[in-house]
């Protein structure tokens, strides 16, 4: 099967744009004529492809694309380069969820700035350090050969004297104070004094406390001995 002309027919038979008109919506320059195509494109490429299409509009998005000069450390040429690039920035736009989204865009789910600060700090250098045993040195670009330049081999661990370049993340970023934090993260303890601390505040206003205790009393550990406790000496005080 050859996969470049099934590539073809399948974007004739989805109706996408021809490739001059991908690059003007790319905002690049829509070419008059063959002889501009020699800009991005090697001359010998230009003439093959004369051949094939009666005119420059008639050339198809996978056969211009592939045959342009790839742009500077990339492997395809601008305008492939501007649909993916295109792609990926609406796939995280799109995504509510994404990390990197304030509290705006994921209220109660947003990572603070100092998490963040950490979180990209992770690399694969980094995990491929902390989970093999036989690791002792390895390029912080771990999926680039290593060079003796800005991707040499280092240290995965410190050292006596000197911090290892592989960035480590500081998990204290996520450290919650106690006194602050939500009270249902916690142990039946915890949670049976907030809750009679709740439900006093509660009875001294004159409003109910709208949670059924028999779910609380079966599904927390430790509440309903310490409420029964609380309930006798209430009594004995009385």
């Amino acid at each position: 099967m050859d996969l470049a002309a099934l590539n073809i027919q399948r974007g004739r038979d989805h109706g996408l744009a021809p490739y001059n008109i991908w690059r003007e919506q790319c905002g690049l320059t829509r070419f008059r004529n063959f002889s501009q195509m020699e800009e991005v494109i090697d001359r010998s490429t230009v003439r093959a492809i004369r051949r094939v299409y009666d005119h420059v509009d008639d050339v198809d998005l996978f056969s211009g694309g592939l045959a342009e000069r790839p742009v500077v450390g990339g492997l395809v040429g601008p305008t492939f380069a501007c649909i993916i690039g295109q792609q990926f920035l609406n796939l995280r736009k799109g995504d509510r969820f994404w990390y990197e989204n304030s509290e705006h865009a994921n209220p109660g789910g947003a990572f603070t700035r100092d998490q963040l600060q950490q979180l990209r700090k992770a690399s694969l250098a980094r995990t491929i350090c902390n989970n093999l045993d036989d690791i002792d040195m390895l390029q912080p670009y771990a999926f680039l050969m290593a060079d003796g330049y800005s991707n040499r081999r280092v240290n995965c661990s410190d050292d006596d004297d000197t911090v290892s370049p592989i960035p480590k993340v500081d998990l204290s970023a996520w450290r919650e104070d106690a006194r602050s934090a939500s009270p249902l993260l916690y142990s039946g303890e915890i949670f049976a004094d907030w809750l009679i601390k709740l439900r006093k505040d509660l009875l001294s206003r004159k409003l109910s406390l709208r949670i059924c205790p028999q779910i609380l009393l079966t599904h927390l550990p430790g509440l309903r001995s310490r409420s029964r406790r609380r309930r006798v000496r209430t009594r004995q005080d009385n």
